[in-house]
């Protein structure tokens, strides 16, 4: 499901992004859509004994989906923002550094996760890792929303257009 949602959303976003001088607004709103869910997944936690398994895991794949398809929806202004105020010889370790981090603190909340699974009794203790997750997103919101990206003219791009003078 996330891979779906990551990917589709990409091929019908990518004209919409193409039209603007300014990604991060559209970033953001599309973002939101990648990290209420998770803040939501600790509330299903907490209402398991109410909804019941059946109904919480419906709850749940329906999250999963909107989550997935946030992170679709925001990937190409990301990118396009990214590579527009990422100087190009920076590029490689950006993203290098990005994903060892990633890396880093992924492993990292699975040892804290472990931890606050085997320490707290259900449905709290998914309820607790679910809502961490979540400040943690929106956290890393707020630190994107800090990107400063100036304005940038837009370039009509037609089909004699060589691909070398083509914006993304």
């Amino acid at each position: 499901l996330h891979d779906i949602g990551w990917q589709v959303p990409q091929l019908f976003i990518a004209p919409f992004v193409s039209r603007r001088t300014r990604y991060k607004p559209m970033l953001l709103w599309m973002t939101l859509h990648e990290r209420w869910p998770i803040l939501m997944l600790a509330l299903v936690a907490l209402a398991i004994p109410v909804l019941g398994p059946s109904i919480a895991l419906a709850i749940t794949v329906l999250l999963l989906v909107i989550y997935g398809l946030g992170g679709g929806l925001s990937a190409i202004p990301w990118q396009s923002m990214i590579g527009k105020i990422m100087p190009p010889n920076r590029m490689g370790t950006f993203f290098g550094v990005q994903s060892a981090l990633a890396n880093l603190l992924g492993a990292a909340g699975a040892v804290v996760a472990g931890f606050l699974l085997e320490r707290i009794d259900s449905p709290l203790d998914f309820a607790l890792c679910f809502g961490i997750a979540g400040l943690a997103l929106f956290l890393s919101m707020g630190t994107l929303s800090l990107t400063r990206e100036p304005a940038h003219e837009l370039v009509a791009v037609t089909a004699d257009t060589p691909r070398t003078r083509q914006r993304m």
